[in-house]
């Protein structure tokens, strides 16, 4: 696959499909249109917060296997007629069109895509509450979740919660929501070798043409003596 010769319809149609492309074919789409002052444009149109490549998949599907594998040793394995306990232990929260969950899945992670307005049929129609009541989960996953609604601190005091993979917009410095900055509970590690395969829809180029981006991944792990 070129993206010099998908065009913006094509562009538009593997999103609209989950489907994924390597970086540098979103950095060349991502250039075409911000030369014509139209990639926010696009994204708003096409309900993009963050622009999911497959060398950005890879690296947080590798992150999520190396997460303490006594956690969740078999939840990569869902019966996918009855599924199971450890098969649950994986959620999306505000997960929208599922892309994101869609990737890990075509990764081998077993996911549960949530989110209180679903955007498809694999993504289940519950709010941030009622997906943690749902699966007690010990992983969550949130990407670009809406401001000031108080879901990561739900997510951070939520007692079953071990890890929190949290993708979030930089504005002005600020990396995310106060919240997880305020506790002593949780140790943060960046990821930035999956940032360096990151667009969002706020990102631009500069008079030098370099990229400036406006998202960060964090790891957010409960330290051991909080643990249940």
């Amino acid at each position: 696959m070129h993206l010099q010769s998908t065009g913006l319809d094509r562009a538009s149609d593997l999103q609209k499909n989950n489907e994924l492309i390597s970086y540098n074919q979103a950095e060349i789409f991502f250039r075409e249109q911000e030369q014509k002052d139209y990639w926010l444009d696009w994204c708003i149109e096409n309900e993009v917060y963050h622009y999911y490549t497959q060398d950005y998949i890879d690296i947080i599907a590798r992150e999520l296997k190396k997460i303490d594998q006594s956690l969740y040793r078999n939840s990569y394995r869902l019966d996918p007629v009855n599924g199971s306990a450890s098969a649950k232990r994986i959620i999306e929260i505000g997960a929208g069109r599922g892309r994101l969950s869609h990737g890990l899945q075509n990764k081998g992670i077993s996911i549960f895509s949530t989110d209180p307005e679903a955007g498809n049929k694999d993504v289940r129609q519950l709010s941030a509450a009622e997906a943690l009541q749902k699966y007690n989960p010990e992983v969550v996953i949130g990407a670009w979740l809406p401001v000031d609604a108080g879901i990561e601190a739900m997510v951070l005091d939520y007692p079953t919660v071990k890890y929190f993979l949290y993708i979030c917009q930089v504005f002005n410095g600020a990396v995310g929501s106060e919240k997880i900055w305020q506790t002593g509970k949780w140790e943060i590690t960046s990821l930035p070798e999956a940032d360096k395969y990151s667009l969002s829809r706020y990102d631009f180029t500069d008079i030098s043409g370099k990229i400036v981006k406006h998202s960060r991944t964090l790891l957010l792990k409960k330290t051991r003596l909080n643990m249940p």
